[in-house]
């Protein structure tokens, strides 16, 4: 078993189709300038590549850290590496210099491909680097390849299911980063069934998360790779995402929910409707219903998806904007949650209700809560990570043996209501006691969300209380005397009218949220409560 085979099987069925684009902007950064690969080409790419790396002196199995921005080649590197069986180390570098050399140390790269300058840098991390004997700068690697179809290329690797394909270090947003196995056997589950879920007739995606590009790839799309800096999601243009889809008639689109705010507010601003799209696909962090309903607005012909997963689990379950916006937006916004909707097909789901506990050896030490009763969510399947790279500590504390099958715990609470819909309700981490009660973030911020004037909020502990810092639309750091006086009295009244809010009374403004690296989305709530743990409330 190699995922690589899904590359020859579409290079054998759409050979002149577009596989990867990449745009080059002009001097005025207005238009662009497109390099395609098609499918023949790619294959063709991929197979010169992992000859120039074998002879190299690349091997199976061996790990191979990657340090190359989003270009042409990029994909066909990663496919080039899987097919002769070595795996690739991914980690973003987004989440700061001492975390990551954390993570360059854990993952112990035998192999390190990158940009020239990093070659000219290596000397500053030579500690972390100490693993590594063969170092190649992408431009050689790519210049040493012979992208001629010739018989002397070697075949793919044969591999069982559960070898490791692809090393991926989480952003560290909840904890320090962990390196997630992907195995071939799990990227063909995750392959099988986002081309089950996303509609199969759709053939050009505008890829804006380098992951979802192997996906895209996989299933025979056209991969339109966006002009945009992928490590600062929520700073996308949106008029050069509105170029690439209007070049390229694209059809899907993929990515945080970040880039799509900042698309939805241009193509707002700007009386822009984007007619040939019929899928966007969000994923990162919970989606504000608001969102849903302005994208629909600007892309008359497309409906939003977002699935709910992890870099552990990619995808759990899934929901369209269309079922929320008809289904549970005012359940959302009363404080019931964040529906992330049906489990997909081969996946199973327990609700934790013992999740306090540190490590669940087995699957009888799991209490299972009943219907409507938040727990923490549990999930199995073929598309679920087995272990971590070398880190048993955290092993024990995410994965629950169960005759030959691995459980991950998600590290999220939420509950299965009467109808198997899954709800979400927050961060394990992140709740907050209250009068003797647990209080849910996603719950309790849904409600203050309602307020015209809120960007968003979040719950933080204060003390034996409990208080919401508000990020304004307007992004004021402070309001005049009496604009703050109504400002927090309408706050309180809001969250007067429901239960789970009604006794929350302290509130801070701030104007910008931290939020993680990756996605530019998760609010990063242990940064604001350590800012406003020693201050007073209103």
């Amino acid at each position: 078993m190699n995922i690589t085979t899904r590359i020859n099987e579409n290079a054998c069925k759409f050979e002149q189709r577009k596989a990867v684009v990449f745009p080059t902007p002009d001097k005025g950064n207005t238009t662009f300038t497109y390099q395609h690969l098609s499918y023949g080409e790619f294959s063709v790419r991929s197979k010169s590549l992992a000859n120039a790396l074998s002879a190299r002196g690349v091997k199976k199995g061996e790990r191979v850290l990657l340090f190359v921005k989003p270009c042409l080649e990029l994909p066909v590197l990663v496919f080039a590496l899987f097919r002769i069986g070595a795996i690739p180390v991914v980690i973003d570098p987004g989440i700061g210099r001492q975390r990551l050399l954390e993570a360059i140390k854990h993952a112990a790269p035998t192999t390190l491909i990158s940009e020239p300058i990093f070659h000219f840098i290596r000397h500053m991390f030579l500690r972390s680097l100490r693993s590594v004997n063969l170092a190649i700068s992408a431009k050689e690697l790519v210049s040493m390849a012979n992208f001629r179809s010739t018989d002397e290329i070697s075949d793919i690797a044969e591999l069982s299911p559960d070898d490791p394909a692809l090393i991926v270090f989480t952003s560290g947003a909840t904890g320090s980063p962990k390196g997630v196995v992907y195995t071939h056997s799990m990227l063909y589950s995750q392959l099988n069934l986002i081309e089950e879920l996303v509609a199969s007739s759709l053939n050009v995606d505008l890829s804006c998360f380098p992951l979802f590009a192997l996906f895209s790839l996989g299933m025979g799309k056209t991969s339109i790779i966006p002009h945009m800096d992928v490590s600062k999601p929520a700073q996308a243009d949106g008029a050069h995402l509105v170029r690439h889809i209007r070049d390229f008639g694209v059809e899907m689109a993929t990515g945080s929910p970040a880039i799509w705010i900042r698309l939805a507010h241009y193509c707002k601003a700007n009386s822009v409707t984007l007619p040939t799209l019929r899928s966007i696909v969000m994923f990162g962090a919970p989606v504000p219903v608001w969102l849903h309903e302005l994208l629909r607005a600007v892309m008359p012909n497309a409906d939003t998806f977002t699935p709910y997963g992890a870099t552990e689990a990619l995808p759990v379950s899934w929901i369209s904007g269309s079922r929320i916006i008809a289904e549970f937006k005012e359940a959302i916004n009363a404080g019931q949650g964040v529906c992330v909707g049906k489990v997909v097909r081969g996946t199973k789901v327990k609700i934790i209700d013992n999740y306090d506990d540190e490590h669940l050896e087995n699957l009888s030490s799991i209490k299972e809560a009943s219907t409507h009763t938040v727990g923490e969510i549990a999930v199995c399947g073929s598309q679920i990570t087995r272990s971590y790279f070398c880190n048993p500590k955290a092993d024990a504390a995410a994965k629950i043996a169960d005759d030959g099958q691995i459980w991950h715990r998600m590290g999220d609470l939420g509950y299965m209501d009467s109808n198997n819909n899954l709800w979400f309700c927050g961060r394990k981490d992140h709740w907050v006691e209250l009068n003797n009660k647990r209080r849910f973030p996603a719950m309790v911020e849904a409600i203050f969300n309602q307020h015209s004037e809120v960007n968003r909020s979040a719950l933080i502990p204060l003390a034996d209380k409990a208080a919401v810092v508000v990020e304004r639309k307007d992004h004021a750091k402070r309001l005049g005397t009496a604009q703050h006086r109504r400002f927090i009295n309408e706050l309180r009244w809001i969250g007067s009218r429901y239960e789970v809010t009604r006794d929350i009374k302290h509130f801070f403004i701030h104007p910008h949220f931290p939020v993680d690296c990756r996605h530019n989305i998760k609010i990063d709530r242990k940064a604001l409560h350590n800012t406003y743990k020693n201050r007073a409330a209103e």
